[in-house]
């Protein structure tokens, strides 16, 4: 049992590793391709110029500065992706891999020889008990004393053993350099006035990546001997018996996979940051090159570096320093900017046609914007911006406006796929974000392609939302990590039963503090600690995550007995409206219930959180019909995660390798949403119909896939048979996913 149990720990882990050095070349890979097409597409804007025949074209010289921008940073990241696939590579294969084989070599060493001990006191009380079963003994003895004590599985490794196979160098591929010209260099960082403030942001990262991963491994490492401590006294005592000695050996295991892991993180900081830091101090307190082109000096007297679009570059870039956004982990990602919403009546909205909100007359047809003096920022989806708060009522919003100046943007309760920009300027007002018909925004005159372009230009230009209102924005007001919270049983009202769930009942009940209507998941009385945990994991998950499309968490009564709150889906779940309302769901709500869905399981994606159960019954509609992922009892916040337990696996949702080795990742997640897209289209059918858990699991393996259900469109069948690829590589990640989903939806 410790044995397998060891073996499957190893298996998980290894596997894990090696999908982490994926990525590692991956990244490295995509760099390479993107430097390429970067270089392509500054190349022929070049060769545009060049034949103008000496006429000023502001407009290629715009994309000649901007090519050149996205060159440049891509090189940067090419020249940083290449150290640290390097340094990861050499980790991998001098210390993380043989930790983990050398790990699992010591438990079964040390496991063989626990029952080479234990055989020995059975042989000795056989031949004490009766000389008739002494030659049994005996001939038990004889093969233990083959078993090395130091080294029981030398001679097998000798026979089976085998060289990690080794990986070629990173190098830079100087075959880049030739596409068009540039004063890039090889391995060199590309520092100038348009890349410089990247590389202060870049450098500040790096510096508290590397402060973090450091205090980090000195606690690891003293948590790691003092657990080496522990096994030791308890083997020498001989106190503790084969499981706990075999469980905190386990312990000591993770630990040191742990600090080897910690280690590889901490070195390819340090060397991204040596990199960059060397850069920066090479300036000596002084300016940087500025940017120029051969073809640019012509006319640098009117647009040039010193001229207008010199100075908007610079804030194309300097915005990745000012107001320094979050790290990764700390920043909810969501989805794109052009996201529509629900309507309040029984049907998902439409776009709608750009107009002023009903209740706000702060709006004007006029404007005085120049966007000649402005170059966009770094794309970004408008949920990773901290100032947007999704769908909050006027009230939330208006409570969190407390200074001239302030300002937010949120989705419209009153009329949901509208996006408002709430400012406090001589008191409160709501501007409602006006698209036209080719899907830019606008407040006043010029449309931008995004809010955040939009809300950008007014934040650094300080020019005022409308002319009527005058107002300025100056402190965005930057949403909540979280939103859960401890509770006690008094905070909450308990009112009617919902449901059942799988560790008790749902009921409705509301806080006492708010009145704010919520569900409350129960947990009997009569369940083990563990399943508490377990019921309690959930919890735990969604206490990191905030996004539209994620079920949120109110807070948690950790107190017997215990409740999880979270916000009332008063639309129920998903599979339940497809079958009792099937007949009212246009095709343009089935596709956005879709995108929903893809929105959710991307930010999820990106913060490693596999569901493991994504499904129709496990997503909740609000009362504007927002889809929402719920149910994440099943979750793990792991980019690999190895199921013991197949009686949990619902088999017709699930990914072959899921099903085969019981190992889920992000793909496995895919292979489900694909699954849900055919129970959205089918409205609300059981999959693989007329088929059991063992037929669908056999002929999925030999290449069966689902047709579509009626009325289908191709491009929608042609997303699900990608998501059913059968090699997990093969499958779309989520927000490519949503991407196709968005285009489906733009060009239909």
């Amino acid at each position: 049992m410790h044995m397998k149990e060891a073996h499957k720990l190893y298996k998980t882990h290894r596997f894990r590793v090696d999908s982490e050095l994926k990525t590692v070349r991956d990244e490295e890979n995509r760099l390479k391709v993107t430097y390429q097409q970067h270089a392509d597409e500054l190349e022929s804007i070049r060769q545009k110029l060049e034949g103008s025949k000496g006429k000023t074209d502001k407009t290629k010289q715009d994309k000649l500065k901007k090519a050149s921008l996205k060159l440049y940073q891509n090189h940067n990241d090419y020249v940083l992706a290449l150290s640290a696939a390097t340094i990861h590579q050499n980790h991998y294969e001098t210390g993380i891999v043989p930790n983990l084989m050398n790990s699992l070599q010591t438990v079964k060493q040390d496991l063989a020889n626990d029952w080479k001990t234990i055989l020995g006191d059975i042989t000795y009380y056989i031949k004490a008990y009766s000389e008739r079963y002494g030659q049994l003994a005996d001939s038990i003895n004889s093969s233990m004393e083959e078993v090395k004590d130091d080294n029981p599985y030398e001679p097998f490794i000798i026979n089976n053993g085998a060289p990690l196979e080794q990986h070629g160098d990173y190098t830079f591929d100087e075959a880049l350099l030739t596409i068009t010209t540039t004063d890039l260099m090889a391995n060199e960082l590309g520092l100038n006035d348009l890349t410089l403030e990247q590389l202060k942001a870049k450098n500040i990262l790096f510096e508290k990546s590397v402060f973090e991963t450091k205090a980090e491994l000195s606690q690891k490492s003293s948590d790691y001997q003092a657990a080496k401590q522990t096994l030791t006294e308890l083997r020498e005592t001989s106190k503790g018996s084969l499981s706990s000695i075999f469980l905190k050996q386990m312990a000591v295991t993770d630990l040191s996979r742990e600090l080897k892991e910690l280690s590889c993180k901490h070195e390819k900081a340090v060397g991204q940051h040596v990199i960059v830091s060397s850069a920066l101090d090479k300036l000596d307190g002084g300016s940087p090159l500025k940017f120029t082109d051969p073809l640019l000096s012509a006319s640098s007297e009117s647009f040039g570096t010193n001229g207008v679009m010199g100075r908007t570059l610079q804030r194309f870039t300097s915005n990745l320093v000012k107001g320094l956004s979050p790290t990764k982990k700390e920043r909810p990602y969501t989805f794109d900017s052009d996201f529509q919403g629900h309507s309040a009546d029984s049907h998902r909205p439409l776009p709608t046609r750009p107009g002023v909100d009903d209740d706000d007359d702060d709006d004007d047809d006029s404007d005085a914007d120049d966007p000649d003096d402005y170059d966009e920022p770094v794309d970004v989806p408008l949920e990773d911006e901290l100032w947007y708060h999704g769908m909050i009522s006027r009230e939330e919003t208006e409570a969190l406006l407390k200074n001239g100046g302030d300002y937010l943007v949120r989705e419209s309760k009153r009329k949901p796929g509208n996006y408002v920009l709430s400012a406090k300027w001589d008191g409160i007002r709501h501007f409602i974000i006006q698209q036209d018909e080719s899907g830019k925004f606008r407040l006043e005159g010029e449309a931008y392609s995004t809010v955040t372009h939009l809300v950008d230009f007014h934040k650094k230009h300080q020019c005022a939302v409308t002319k009527k209102s005058n107002a300025l924005l100056k402190n965005p007001i930057l949403r909540p990590k979280s939103t859960g919270r401890k509770l006690n049983h008094d905070n909450i009202v308990i009112e009617t039963k919902l449901g059942r769930g799988h560790f008790g009942d749902v009921m409705k009940g509301r806080l006492k503090d708010t009145g704010e209507e919520v569900a409350v998941k129960t947990c009997r009385d009569n369940v083990t600690s563990v399943m508490r945990d377990k019921f309690l994991q959930e919890a735990e998950i969604l206490f990191q995550y905030a996004h539209p499309n994620i079920v949120k968490l109110i807070g948690v009564v950790d107190q017997e007995p215990v409740y999880i709150v979270m916000e009332l889906m008063v639309g129920g779940d998903f599979l339940n409206y497809l079958r009792n309302h099937g007949n009212e769901i246009r095709p343009q709500e089935q596709l956005q219930y879709g995108i929903d869905a893809a929105n959710g399981m991307a930010y999820l994606e990106k913060h490693g959180c596999i569901h493991r159960d994504l499904a129709a019954r496990n997503c909740l509609l609000d009362k504007v019909k927002i889809l929402k992922i719920s149910d994440f009892g099943m979750s793990r916040e792991t980019d690999l995660y190895e199921c013991s337990n197949m009686r949990e696996i619902p088999v017709k949702w699930t990914a072959p390798e899921a099903l085969n080795y019981t190992q889920y990742t992000s793909a496995s997640d895919v292979w489900s949403f694909g699954v849900l897209l055919w129970e959205t289209y089918s409205l609300g059918n059981t999959p693989y119909p007329g088929k059991g858990n063992k037929e669908t699991r056999e002929q999925v393996d030999r290449g069966y896939r689902m047709p579509p259900p009626l009325g289908t469109p191709t491009a929608i069948y042609d997303l699900m048979k990608q998501c059913w690829e059968y090699e997990p590589k093969d499958r779309p990640q989520f927000r490519t996913i949503r991407a196709k989903l968005m285009q489906i939806k733009l060009l239909g």
